[in-house]
């Protein structure tokens, strides 16, 4: 019997040790004691990084490197690009992303939800905005930034149902952008259709550096997009057509009738009349315009501070009278009128961008008017030409010809019946004479600037590079078609400034 007793208590001692052992081999091998291995692949034979030995949880400095000829943009592990500072529970190898270096500012947009967790770009939409942290890289010094916080949502019309989308960046504070007056409102466009990508570029920047009677328009500044760490070409950085100081500068008060208003000529709208929409009655044209400014979502209704929405329908009747009585002159041929009530150095400028560029969307969408305080009509900013100069609707494909205010070589969409009645007016015909022969000029000397063998060569892997993205098209491909889309487009333009020079003599 103590024999017995004996044995158990040899066969007790023995389990009591196994299971001692066991306690700290499985204390020693916890997640907290184990060591992960981070190694490094740089992609050069001239650059190696010492592996990251830690626990897990660790903190841990990921390197930055650099490379000539080269923009690091990150460390990618797992299909994501590696942003962490502490160390994960695995062996990891980390694979650093170059994009070769263009003259092309880099602009960098991480997307977030609320809990923090990372947002594809396919999920974003227009209606709500995801957040965001935006760097700018690879520019002036002055210029760049590093993971500001701003919001983000898709943007556009018919570009919206591309492949390469639009979108709308929203910063916390507001943010200056290549020295321009802050602001917390920009926006990327695509450039899809366009296969220069230089379209709205040229109309843009031409309209800010020569047609002088257009008091405001975006600029236009290429840069490289990536978003998550994914490169998604290039894109067209603008300023949102909004009010502020430093883009349509006027005061836009709620409750006052005579105020400033910002309005758009827009085919998008609805065809019925709506609190910030309106209709111009008893007159021969399209469509309506819609207000941008003051913006009855930015009003409390009905709160405090705010005014209601029958109030601010009556002051939409004061902007709605005023423009149908400018339109109303001009369809009418009554000159004096409507330089009474419009400003016509902005009406005769825009009309000669329009026509020049022959936009296609003139008389459809996308044609800003604003009113200033106690003030006349002005035409503008410029906006939309992507679908202009040789692409789209009608005969704009032709250097000759009066488009915009010919509804005859124009198509039934883009026909704007407000300079199809200027154009019929001798008024305006003679100060048409008088300013393209001060504009044309400028406008060549602008084209040569703008289109010559310096800035394809300094452009012309950033676009193609884009076209590998988009297009599915090689390297080389992708830059042979750039090169010759831009030619094209360059040899088109002075095309039609030779035709006008000879129709408006």
């Amino acid at each position: 019997m103590v024999k017995s007793y004996s044995k158990k208590f040899f066969i007790c001692i023995i389990l009591f040790f196994l299971f001692c052992s066991m306690t700290l081999i499985f204390a020693a091998c916890s997640p907290e004691q184990i060591l992960y291995t981070i190694t490094f692949e740089t992609g050069t034979d001239n650059l190696e990084i010492e592996p990251i030995v830690a626990k897990a949880g660790d903190e841990i400095a990921i390197p930055k490197i650099e490379r000539d000829g080269f923009i690091f943009y990150g460390w990618e592990g797992n299909d994501n690009i590696f942003k962490s500072n502490t160390m994960p529970n695995e062996n990891i190898t980390l694979v650093a992303k170059w994009l070769e270096k263009t003259n092309l500012p880099l602009m960098s947009i991480d997307l977030s939800d609320e809990e923090g967790n990372k947002v594809n770009l396919e999920n974003v939409v227009k209606e709500k905005y995801v957040k965001s942290s935006i760097s700018l890289t690879n520019t002036d010094s002055n210029y760049q930034f590093s993971e500001l916080d701003a919001s983000f949502k898709g943007r556009g019309n018919g570009t919206w149902y591309q492949k390469k989308k639009g979108y709308k960046i929203k910063f916390d504070k507001k943010q200056s952008l290549f020295g321009l007056e802050a602001n917390k409102h920009w926006v990327i466009i695509p450039c899809f259709d366009d296969e220069t990508m230089s379209r709205n570029y040229m109309a843009y920047n031409m309209a800010r550096e020569v047609f002088s009677g257009i008091e405001y328009t975006t600029t236009a500044q290429w840069i490289d997009i990536f978003v998550n760490g994914e490169y998604q070409g290039v894109y067209l950085l603008c300023e949102h057509v909004r009010v502020g100081k430093g883009r349509v500068d006027i005061e836009s008060e709620y409750g006052v009738d005579d105020t400033g208003y910002l309005l758009e000529y827009d085919s998008y709208y609805s065809g019925e009349e709506n609190v910030d929409y309106f209709l111009a009655d008893g007159l021969d044209i399209k469509y309506g315009f819609t207000i941008h400014s003051p913006d009855p979502e930015d009003n409390a209704y009905e709160t405090d501070g705010g005014i209601s929405k029958e109030r601010f329908k009556q002051q939409i009747l004061y902007i709605k009278d005023y423009v149908t009585r400018v339109y109303k002159a001009a369809l009418e041929k009554d000159w004096e009128t409507f330089c009474e009530l419009a400003d016509l150095d902005s009406f005769l400028d825009m009309y000669l961008l329009h026509e020049y560029c022959k936009n296609t969307d003139t008389g459809y969408s996308s044609f800003y008017l604003y009113k200033k305080p106690g003030g006349k009509l002005y035409a503008g900013p410029a906006w939309d030409f992507d679908l202009s100069a040789n692409v789209a609707r009608g005969e704009n494909g032709k250097v000759e010809g009066i488009y915009v205010a010919d509804g005859v070589s124009n198509t039934v969409i883009t026909y704007s019946e407000l300079y199809a009645s200027l154009y019929r007016t001798d008024e305006f015909r003679a100060a048409i004479n008088v300013r393209w022969k001060e504009l044309s000029p400028k406008i060549r000397a602008f084209i040569d600037e703008k289109l010559n063998e310096q800035v394809y060569e300094e452009n012309r892997i950033a676009m193609a590079r884009n076209y590998v993205k988009w297009n599915g098209r090689n390297l080389y491909d992708a830059e042979k078609n750039w090169l010759k889309e831009i030619e094209i487009l360059k040899n088109w333009y002075i095309g039609r400034l030779e035709w006008l020079d000879n129709e408006w003599k």
